[in-house]
C-alpha cells in the first residue's frame, strides 16, 4: 500500500541560541490511502505539535513532510493554498473553528467558491448534500453555529472538512469536546465517510479506547520522540513500552477489580520506565496523581 502522507525525521524547535528547546525529535511515520493513524500521548507529548507543521501552523526545524509526493514544508501561503483542498482538518472545538458571523451555508460554501470555483447554485447544491450526508437538515444552512449543540457543530466541521474532496483530514482531537454518545456518532460518520470516499485520517488524541476501536494504527509519543507504533488492538491490547503500558493501565474502566488490577499494572509500568526498584512501594495518593496526569 502506496504512503498518501510521509513524515521523515520531523523535528521542530523553539526558541534560539541556549534557549532553543527541541519538542519534536526525529519522528517518521506514514498514512495510506483509507487508513486512520492515531498519535497518541500525554499532554505535551507533541501530539498537536505534529499535526500543526504538516498543516503549515507551526514551522518544522528539519526533517521532510511529503503529500502524495509534494513537500509540504517550507511551502508560500499561495502555495499552500493550492493543497489546501487535499489536506483539511477537524479541530477540537467545534464552536471556536466555525466564523459565528456567517450563516451554516455560508461557511460550507466558501470553500467550493475559493477553492472550486464554484458557482452560487451549484454549491448551494452541494451544501444540501454534505448536511444531508452528515445527518443535518437542509435548513441548517440558514443558521448560525450558535443556534447548534457541540455536535451538531462538530457535523458541521466535518462537512465544511470534506465538502472540498480531500485526501487528508488531520483531525485534532475531534471527539475530546463531546458526550459519549455523541462521539460515538461522531465516529460512525467519519469511519462511513472514509469507506465512502477513501480519505485518510492522522487521528490526534489521548483516549486510548477511541484509538483502540476506530484506527488502524496507533503511534505513542514520549516528550517528542516515538516510543511505540503497531496495529492499533495489538498496541492497547499488549503494550510493549512502559509509557505505553502505563498508558492503557492509567486509561479508566467503570469495573473496580479491573480498576484495581489496573492500578498496580500502572505502578509496575511506572517504576520500570524509571527504573525504579520493583519493591519501593507507591503510595495510592502518587498513583492517584499519575493517573490524573496521565488521562489529561
Amino acid at each position: 500500500m502506496s504512503a498518501l502522507l510521509t513524515v521523515d525525521r520531523l523535528q521542530v524547535g523553539y526558541g534560539r541560541g541556549r534557549r532553543h528547546r527541541t519538542v519534536i525529535s526525529d519522528v517518521s511515520f506514514e498514512v495510506a490511502e483509507g487508513e486512520t493513524v492515531a498519535l497518541v500521548g500525554e499532554s505535551g507529548s507533541g501530539k498537536t505539535t505534529i499535526g500543526r507543521a504538516i498543516l503549515g501552523l507551526t514551522p518544522a526545524s528539519g526533517g521532510r513532510v511529503e503529500l502524495d509526493g509534494r513537500n509540504l514544508l517550507g511551502l508560500r501561503a499561495a502555495e499552500r493554498r493550492r493543497i489546501a483542498a487535499d489536506l483539511q482538518v477537524i479541530f477540537q472545538d467545534p464552536y471556536g473553528s466555525l466564523n459565528p458571523s456567517l450563516t451554516i451555508g455560508e461557511i460550507l460554501t466558501e470553500p467550493l467558491r475559493i477553492q472550486q470555483r464554484r458557482g452560487r447554485a451549484e454549491s448551494q447544491r452541494i451544501v444540501d448534500e454534505l448536511l444531508e450526508r452528515v445527518g443535518m437538515p437542509a435548513s441548517a444552512s440558514y443558521r448560525y453555529p450558535a443556534q447548534f449543540s457541540g455536535g451538531q457543530r462538530q457535523r458541521i466541521a466535518i462537512a465544511r472538512a470534506v465538502s472540498v474532496a480531500p485526501r487528508l483530514i488531520v483531525c485534532d482531537e475531534p471527539t475530546s469536546a463531546l458526550d459519549v454518545s455523541t462521539q460515538a456518532k461522531v465516529l460512525r460518520l467519519l469511519a462511513e465517510l472514509q469507506q465512502r470516499t477513501k480519505v485518510g485520517y492522522l487521528f490526534i488524541t489521548h483516549d486510548l479506547a477511541v484509538v483502540r476501536e476506530f484506527a488502524d494504527r496507533v503511534i505513542v509519543l514520549r516528550h517528542g520522540e516515538l516510543v511505540e507504533e503497531g496495529p492499533a488492538r495489538a498496541v492497547c491490547d499488549a503494550p510493549q513500552h512502559p509509557y505505553t503500558r502505563s498508558l492503557v493501565a492509567a486509561a479508566p474502566v467503570p469495573d473496580p477489580v479491573l480498576q484495581r488490577a489496573r492500578r498496580e499494572e500502572l505502578a509496575r509500568a511506572t517504576a520500570e520506565e524509571f527504573d525504579a526498584p520493583a519493591s519501593v512501594p507507591v503510595s495510592s495518593r502518587d498513583l492517584d496523581v499519575v493517573i490524573e496526569e496521565q488521562s489529561l
